[in-house]
């Protein structure tokens, strides 16, 4: 069980296909809109007539694509004020405010690592030694065509870290 692209475009056509709606939409109504993302979406075309939008920056593209091959792998526009929003979703266990997006158990499976190696449904993770305090470290980071992010939350500590860049996927570290 590792994590895998082609796993989670499956993921996402099955959601589309039982929904009836496209990924973008599906991202819009179950995620972006309930946790108050309002400058994220999955529509390139959306994200294209965006004045202020980024511009990713890699030596041999001359022009960055902004539709993507995979959503469900990529191809997502956020701000850093969203993606705080969605930093604090983990954080929270699932809840927003008083309202619960995704009960505690599925979040629990969901950060959980059942499998050999330290990945689950889209987190990667370990725990970290502080003094003699373990703490849970939860990661998922992504790259592509000049834009990248790394996004790290200890939800035990209520703790957490986004940085979006629009430079090639090394510069962060």
């Amino acid at each position: 069980y590792r994590y895998s692209n082609i796993g989670f475009n499956l993921a996402g056509y099955i959601l589309q296909s039982v929904s009836k709606q496209p990924i973008a939409q599906c991202l819009q109504t179950m995620i972006f809109d309930p946790l108050g993302m309002h400058d994220s979406t999955a529509e390139a075309d959306v994200y294209a007539r965006q004045v202020n939008r980024a511009v990713g920056h890699e030596t041999g593209y001359e022009a960055v694509p902004l539709k993507t091959p995979g959503i469900s792998t990529g191809g997502v526009y956020m701000s850093a004020r969203d993606m705080v929003a969605y930093l604090l979703f983990h954080l929270n266990k699932g809840r927003i405010g008083k309202e619960t997006l995704l009960n505690e158990q599925l979040w629990n499976e969901m950060h959980s690592f059942a499998f050999p190696g330290a990945y689950s449904l889209g987190v990667a993770g370990g725990v970290l030694r502080f003094g003699e305090t373990d703490v849970r470290m939860f990661l998922h980071s992504g790259r592509g065509f000049g834009f990248g992010c790394m996004f790290r939350f200890y939800p035990q500590a209520k703790l957490g870290l986004a940085v979006l860049f629009n430079r090639p996927a090394g510069s962060a570290y």
